[in-house]
């Protein structure tokens, strides 16, 4: 996800964007009543922050701040009265060295999440401490395939083995698959899958939901330069359920 965003941000400098209106249409394709969303670049493209208002659940504001890299620092996420402040740091070599998940919410409950990333002298993922709230802790360990890509992720929490989750990838090392074992089917079913368009952009993710009995299908259109125009969401058979339309301010 932090690649994502940082993908974004670096699109939106090499085109200047300066803001960007979402609409969004329901499976009729007719415009939904009561919903705006809209993003704000600011701070020489430091900050991008993205409100959503819901005439059901209210407003949305999540706002990611950005280092002079273009590397992601933090998100804050404000819904409801509730906060939720995501904090990033890096290693020496670029990568994710830790992440800080923060929530606060109106009656004073607060939790705390860290993850802990560890790494071979190659620079690939071996192990990541998941810790909630100071204490509780699940040790998380990653295999790599031939190809030096993680293929496989296992989890221990207070001392139990917690269900695997199996990665593949394409020719070009790309992430295609995610997959567990899926108890209601008895066997291993993709939880995510994606394809590329020819520029290396995510054109397609699958979704399944209902424990793998039903999935959604997302469609992504680009424009020459890179610019998202459009997402399409179907249901299994195929429907519309609706989708999001893109304008941009340079």
């Amino acid at each position: 996800m932090t690649g994502e965003i940082a993908k974004k941000r670096a699109v939106y400098q090499a085109n200047k964007v300066k803001s960007v209106k979402m609409t969004s249409f329901d499976g009729n394709n007719q415009p939904i009543e009561g919903f705006s969303s809209a993003q704000a670049v600011g701070g020489n493209f430091a900050t991008i922050t993205t409100e959503t208002l819901n005439s059901l659940s209210g407003k949305d504001e999540i706002t990611h701040y950005f280092n002079d890299k273009g590397q992601l620092t933090q998100s804050i996420d404000t819904t409801d009265g509730n906060k939720v402040i995501i904090q990033y740091t890096y290693d020496a070599g670029n990568q994710i060295a830790g992440i800080v998940n923060m929530s606060f919410s109106p009656g004073g409950y607060s939790t705390r999440e860290q993850h802990l990333w560890f790494y071979n002298k190659a620079g690939k993922p071996e192990k990541m401490l998941k810790i909630k709230n100071g204490t509780d802790t699940t040790v998380v360990s990653f295999r790599l395939d031939e190809k030096e890509n993680v293929g496989e992720e296992r989890s221990v929490h207070a001392g139990t083995e917690q269900p695997a989750f199996y990665y593949y990838y394409d020719d070009k090392n790309r992430l295609t698959d995610v997959v567990r074992y899926n108890n209601r089917a008895k066997r291993l079913l993709p939880d995510y899958i994606f394809e590329y368009d020819e520029a290396g952009r995510i054109s397609m993710m699958l979704v399944t939901t209902a424990g793998g009995a039903d999935y959604q299908r997302w469609l992504y259109k680009y424009d020459e330069k890179g610019l998202k125009q459009r997402d399409e969401c179907y249901s299994k058979n195929k429907m519309l359920i609706g989708k999001i339309e893109y304008s941009y301010k340079f």
